[in-house]
């Protein structure tokens, strides 16, 4: 009988040992993956503002590409659908939830951007269009001050390196920390 309870006894230290470094992974962790979220959110508000100047610009864009015959493409109606998605983005404040989701859709952005720009590029009738080269080239010149994407990036992939960590990985899948990814512009 002794070493029953002997063996139940060193099953609940071990037990309480667990939920103890748990516990304190949990206080100490969560902070400092807060804190790195934070950093990167920091650097991510004055991009918006740019962002938003810079896919203004290419709505414009993607408007005068359905206007002369390019509403059937289907980067015409993706970048219409994303660049519904954005504005509904830019009218809620910036916080660390939705950093995340606004840096993933500015890359999909660019990426259609890149996309539309090759269509036209393919196309005597759109790469003629007045309208259209006028609005690449607004597209264009809304160029983000590189040191603003430089430091985003830096805070993100700090950000991301330590969220990847084995014990901050499962104490961030626990809290729902979601990735955060680099800002890839492109014209």
């Amino acid at each position: 009988m002794g070493r029953k309870r002997g063996l139940t006894v060193m099953i609940f230290l071990l037990v309480g040992l667990l939920v103890a470094g748990a516990g304190l992974a949990f206080l100490v962790v969560r902070p400092g993956l807060d804190d790195k979220l934070k950093a990167a959110n920091v650097e991510w508000i004055p991009l918006r503002q740019a962002l938003n100047a810079r896919y203004d610009d290419l709505a414009t864009t993607n408007s005068a590409l359905a206007a002369i015959g390019g509403p059937e493409r289907t980067v015409t109606r993706e970048l219409s659908a994303k660049l519904k998605i954005w504005d509904n983005l830019m009218l809620r404040p910036a916080t660390n939830e939705n950093a995340g989701a606004e840096a993933r859709l500015a890359n999909k952005l660019e990426a259609l951007a890149r996309r539309a720009r090759a269509n036209v590029a393919a196309n005597p009738k759109l790469s003629a269009d007045s309208a259209v080269i006028a609005g690449f080239g607004a597209f264009d010149s809304q160029v983000l001050p590189n040191n603003r994407v430089d430091r985003y990036n830096k805070a993100a992939t700090t950000y991301e390196k330590s969220r990847k960590a084995f014990l901050n990985s499962i104490v961030g899948e626990i809290f729902g920390l979601e990735n955060l990814p680099v800002l890839r512009l492109g014209t």
